[in-house]
């Protein structure tokens, strides 16, 4: 192999001195390979030492370096700022170890177990150290199961028996807390289920379908490489095998089916999109007779270079974001997707373009846009997607088959498994009773939420009786299940003591207290215990008026440097934030803005539909923008504060009569902004009502353009659409009236 060496000098938070680096000479290139370990470095900050120390564990030349020079090169920021040397060489160490110990793992091609048995994470998990564990669990089980087909199967099982589906919310747990807390939504048993296949050399990897077709919401299942290609498989699901599956018919309708993967470099399958650290693979084809979107986009009928389209399909009551197709120096650009109807827009220099395009199986579906039409999607229509239906039901008896067989099994193991969290709840309750515990019965949810950390919650539950403990339960009863898996019992205790002391510094009554100062989460950010730090690095700012702590938020949070954060790896913490000066984007600012607030004793909260957050001062919110002490000047920000304008939205049967409250916000219609890129904003939590006395719903919206979206299905899930552009004016009304039953007759002729 040829080498060649680098040396990295001193960054801001980097490391103190220069340091030699021995740089494998990879496809990729060198010199490139230099640049991305030298941006991971000046990211990481006060930990890029560890970084160093791990590169240099291994003699320069064997594949162990190039391992190690892979998982560094693409690390995301936060496990660039966290993970110590040791930990990331468990990952490089068992991977080899494992590919020695299993009769399979000498024959894996070197890419693929560089990509898909090395790395430590597969999606946005927090960095949870699992692999030593993890392979003296499993490796005497995947061995003697003889092949890598059998030994698959068998961890599947294994999960299956720790930890069962749950919905939860969008942001992901960590490996180690899908197991203690015993249930994870499809991502979260997915991220357990490639984790435990990678300890013992099994090559794995997420696939998923950003949006179903025939109904709304996603799905993400595993592929796992054998026998020379990847194979679906359910994560934690008993009933599935390889190739068969619950989710494998619904996945002929998809419109497309997307495997991200660590790392970025060259590979033989087709690329849909690259971000830092991550390549995403379009995996269209392998589920669903696939053709392909074909865009052209001019400006006055003149190509524009390196354009960009993004690609929409039908989720619930508006328009779900696919995926950017990005054109080339003649502004033509193509997607291979499922077949369908799809919604492409384009923007740029504030003017945009919407289109419609079908494709079928086999062929190409083209679509001109130009940005010298300045319009938006407008009209009412079925939006179409390709059904097969003889080819899903010989799909679904394959799994139905497999479900029957492997039924009794599955459930004897499902009650081991509930039964030992009943086993939990029961001891915690008796503990509690005879305790004289107040607010049994809301404690219980919270033990059960937290499954194996149950016992923690009831350690933390019995120190309520101190000073103070009710803090402390209110505290703790307002948890998420993932927040009461990750947390530490004496740092959670602590920082009750914190906002027990702050109760009242505000004067904004108890009830604004509870909800906006003493939760320790404050956006998406993985749990961190932050409030501690936080006040004492703000303590010059204590006994201040809310105010005063505010326009030192933004400028401290406008002081954040924002780095780029790929698809794979979690945001950063708000003690991350505080520990390294760093931001993956505005709302993190936002959030650390808030931290500080909070962490004062003043109320302060983010916005859903917003990049900033707000303050409550006076018994009125105000505007906190990152890095502006005066965030009027944005016009965004005025829009939202100044007068507001009304939206009348009336739904009506087919005989004209009002249909009430029939469609659900989010559901069945929603409000979007129109970016200028060409993209579809969502308002997830828009001002709103439903007035009876007018029969109809009534929104509040800051001044400005909307697209309003109604979405009714048919018994096989297509969609017809309704769309209507909206323009607000302040202290105006508009009223818009749309019928809610679908039109007769259905949709015209079948695709597929």
């Amino acid at each position: 192999m040829v080498l060649c060496v680098l040396c990295v000098g001193c960054a801001a938070h980097g490391p103190k001195a220069g340091h030699d680096l021995i740089v494998p000479d990879e496809a990729a290139g060198a010199k490139e390979a230099a640049l991305r370990v030298e941006r991971v470095l000046a990211d990481a900050g006060d930990n890029a030492p560890e970084l160093l120390q791990f590169l240099n564990l291994y003699e320069p030349g064997t594949p162990r370096h190039r391992a190690a020079w892979f998982l560094v090169a693409n690390l995301p920021v936060a496990d660039a700022v966290s993970m110590s040397a040791d930990e990331l060489a468990e990952y490089v160490d068992y991977a080899f170890i494992a590919r020695g110990a299993t009769p399979w793992g000498p024959s894996i091609p070197w890419s693929i177990f560089l990509r898909y048995v090395v790395p430590h994470r597969s999606a946005q998990e927090p960095a949870q150290p699992h692999r030593r564990r993890f392979f003296e669990q499993l490796s005497p089980m995947a061995v003697a199961s003889g092949d890598i087909r059998r030994a698959t199967l068998a961890v599947n099982r294994w999960l299956f028996s720790r930890a069962g589906y749950a919905p939860s919310s969008r942001r992901d747990q960590g490996v180690m807390d899908t197991l203690l807390r015993g249930s994870g939504r499809c991502e979260e048993l997915a991220i357990a289920f490639i984790a435990a296949c990678r300890a013992v050399c099994i090559p794995a990897r997420p696939c998923l379908v950003p949006a179903w077709r025939h109904s709304d919401g996603n799905h993400l299942w595993v592929e796992i490489w054998a026998e020379g290609g990847w194979w679906p498989i359910g994560a934690g699901e008993m009933d599935s095998d390889f190739g068969v599956g619950w989710f494998i018919p619904p996945a002929l309708s998809a419109a497309v089916a997307i495997a991200p993967a660590y790392g970025n470099g060259p590979s033989d399958e087709p690329v849909f999109a690259t971000r830092r650290g991550c390549t995403v693979y379009n995996r269209t084809e392998h589920y669903t007779p696939n053709g392909t979107i074909a865009v052209e986009i001019f400006d006055e009928g003149r190509p524009v270079p390196a354009a960009e389209a993004i690609v929409f399909v039908p989720e619930g009551g508006g328009f779900r974001r696919l995926g950017r197709i990005v054109c080339d120096g003649r502004g033509r650009g193509a997607m291979d997707v499922g077949g369908g109807d799809y919604l492409l827009g384009t923007g740029r220099d504030g003017r945009t373009d919407y289109a419609w395009v079908r494709v079928e199986a086999g062929g190409f579906g083209g679509a001109s846009l130009d940005l010298a039409r300045e319009r938006l999607p407008e009209g009412d229509r079925w939006v179409r997607f390709a059904r097969y239906p003889d080819i899903a039901q010989a799909l679904g008896s394959a799994y139905e088959a497999i479900r029957a067989a492997r039924s009794e099994y599955m459930n004897v193991v499902e009650a081991r498994r509930l039964h030992e969290f009943a086993a939990i709840a029961g001891i915690t309750s008796a503990v509690m009773e005879r305790g004289g515990l107040a607010r049994r019965d809301e404690a219980m949810v919270q033990v059960r939420a937290a499954g194996r950390r149950g016992y923690e919650v009831l350690r933390l539950l019995t120190r309520s009786d101190a000073a103070d403990g009710e803090t402390l339960l209110d505290c703790l009863l307002g948890m998420s299940a993932k927040d009461l898996v990750a947390m530490d019992v004496d740092a959670a205790a602590d920082e009750a003591r914190l906002i027990a002391g702050l109760r009242g510094v505000s004067g904004e009554g108890d009830a604004a207290f509870a909800a906006f100062v003493m939760p320790g989460r404050v956006d998406d950010e993985p749990h961190s215990h932050w409030r501690r730090a936080f006040a004492e690095r703000f303590a010059s700012l204590a006994g201040r008026k809310a105010p005063v702590v505010a326009t030192a938020a933004v400028l401290a949070a406008g002081e954040l440097r924002v780095v780029e954060s790929g698809p794979l790896g979690p945001p950063l913490t708000l003690l991350q934030n505080l520990e390294t000066g760093l931001a993956a984007g505005r709302r993190e600012r936002a959030a650390f803005a808030v931290a500080i607030l909070r962490s004062l004793g003043h109320p302060a909260r983010m916005l859903r539909d917003a990049d900033w957050a707000e303050y409550l001062d006076g018994g009125r919110w105000w505007p906190l923008y990152p890095g502006r002490a005066d965030a009027m000047d944005d016009a965004r920000v005025a829009a939202w504060y100044g007068e507001r304008g009304e939206l009348e939205l009336r739904l009506e049967d087919e005989e004209g009569r009002v249909a009430g409250a029939a469609a659900v916000y989010g559901r069945d219609m929603l409000l979007a902004r129109p970016l200028l890129d060409g993209g579809l904003e969502p308002l997830d939590d828009p001002d709103m009502r439903y007035d009876v006395a007018r029969g109809a719903t009534v929104f509040s919206l800051p001044a400005g353009r909307y697209l309003l979206t109604l979405v009714r299905r048919d018994a096989q899930g297509q969609p017809y659409v309704r769309i209507r552009t909206v323009d607000i004016a302040p202290g105006g009304g508009v009223s818009v009236v749309l019928p809610l039953d679908l039109p007769a007759g259905g949709p015209p002729g079948d695709l597929g």
